[in-house]
């Protein structure tokens, strides 16, 4: 019978070119893994680099960046196995690529065999699809290390494979000797997207009689896509273990005992379903989390108009600080996007948002006291710091500058879309104004409701 081996699925949260936040995560990663008993951890793909790093993908020294952060990675190997995602340039061409790297050593590289070519990720711009029936070596300061598609490795007397994204939809051969398959990914999130990830997983471990680890990256890495942080254990059509996604940690780690014998009779897990109204607000809430701290932006400002799209937008900053201090604790959660260590005050969640959020109201003479009490009442109700500004006086300056140069009276009889505009585009370089004199990030709204 096969030794159980404990396994650590890391979902990071990686930010383009920011090396060495990114090496934390992953060292850090290791280490609570190993603290934990694992024998072999699994990062999502393109881990090193993060998945959103675009054209910098074609640039010769990210290469030699991310040979550096391996070498920094290796030590901490010891007495574990890592698989961790990075670009690799190879005769001319750059592949998206696992390394495998155990007790000191990189044991080779696996590439990425189909490519994603959505229009929201197109890896075509940046990465070669691997040929899978080529094989070939790259050398590193002196050393060779294989690179294939098809490499099988050995941990503890188990065999696995690796299959990067949609590469595992493609497993089916050459995969008789192995024990189980690992699936890093860089997915980003859309709607029933995980319920059709599953579905899949499940197929195919039906198929193939393998179990599957898959791991996904997480967070809003560059401000487009953001990522679910999903990982999942399938085998023989049936979610073993599945985590709780759109995690607000810097990395989270999903651990597992597994051995062949002991998987085919484990139970199934309670599936977790999730509405669409549920993954709406998990992503746009860490969505807006990782764009405000990875911009370095010190707090949030919004234009309140008392109306349902401004408040959409300030109930998201209000269900971002309740869901990521609940997850981080509240020092935590302030430290993060205050990018400090100094705040350890155990604030409540209005506290909070007190320091963070600012709300202003732009009145003209046509704004009604409903809206105006909808938007203060809203503020106060969530904790926001709230200003009232009166904006006639810079709308009858705009009115008189362009009569003054056309010549025409303008009326509500003949220029209602007109004036009405004017009233809408002038509240903007107040907005700015507050929010560059906040070093905020301002949110705006779309005409939705």
């Amino acid at each position: 019978m096969n030794k159980s081996i404990k396994i650590s699925l890391c979902n990071t949260n990686q930010t383009p070119l920011a090396w060495n936040s990114n090496l934390d995560n992953l060292k850090n990663a290791i280490i609570s893994a190993k603290e934990n008993g694992s024998s072999l951890i699994l990062f999502p793909e393109l881990s090193l680099t993060s998945a959103s790093c675009g054209n910098f993908f074609l640039y010769p020294f990210i290469q030699d960046f991310c040979f550096d952060i391996l070498n920094k990675i290796i030590p901490f190997s010891k007495d574990i196995t890592i698989i961790v995602g990075l670009p690799l340039r190879l005769n001319e061409r750059i592949f998206n690529t696992s390394c495998i790297i155990r007790n000191g050593e990189i044991l080779g590289f696996v590439p990425k065999t189909h490519l994603n070519s959505s229009p929201l990720v197109n890896e075509h711009l940046h990465f070669s699809a691997w040929n899978s029936l080529e094989k070939s070596n790259i050398e590193i300061v002196g050393k060779s290390y294989p690179v294939s598609s098809d490499l099988i490795f050995e941990t503890q007397g188990q065999h696995f494979a690796i299959k990067i994204g949609t590469d595992i939809e493609e497993a089916r051969h050459s995969l008789d000797s192995v024990d189980f398959i690992l699936n890093p990914s860089s997915d980003y999130f859309a709607f029933d997207k995980y319920n059709v990830k599953q579905k899949k997983l499940k197929d195919i471990s039906r198929k193939t009689n393998k179990t599957i680890f898959y791991v996904n990256a997480l967070g809003n890495e560059a401000g487009g896509v953001i990522f679910d942080g999903a990982s999942l254990i399938v085998n023989n059509g049936n979610v073993r273990v599945q985590n709780d996604r759109f995690s607000f940690k810097d990395f989270s780690l999903t651990d597992y005992d597994f051995s062949p014998e002991n998987i085919i009779s484990a139970n199934s897990c309670k599936i977790r379903s999730y509405s669409k109204n549920e993954e709406f607000a998990l992503s746009a809430s860490l969505g807006l989390f990782d764009y405000q701290r990875k911009s370095h932006c010190k707090k949030i400002a919004l234009s309140l108009s008392g109306g349902a799209d401004s408040a959409s937008c300030a109930s998201f900053v209000a269900l971002m600080t309740h869901l990521g201090a609940k997850e981080l604790g509240s020092n935590t959660y302030l430290n993060k996007l205050l990018n400090s260590k100094d705040q350890n005050q155990n604030l409540s969640e209005k506290d909070i948002i007190k320091k963070l959020f600012i709300c202003f109201y732009q009145a003209s003479k046509n704004s009604s006291d409903t809206t105006f009490q909808a938007a203060k009442g809203l503020a106060e109700y969530i904790g926001a710091t709230f200003y009232s500004l009166k904006i006639d006086k810079l709308v009858q300056d705009y009115l008189e500058l362009i009569e003054n140069t056309t010549g025409e009276k303008l009326t509500w009889e003949k220029h209602d879309q007109t004036l009405q505009n004017i009233q809408a585009r002038v509240r903007l370089p107040s907005a700015w104004l507050i929010t560059n004199l906040n070093d905020a990030l301002l949110l705006a709204t779309g005409n939705r409701s």
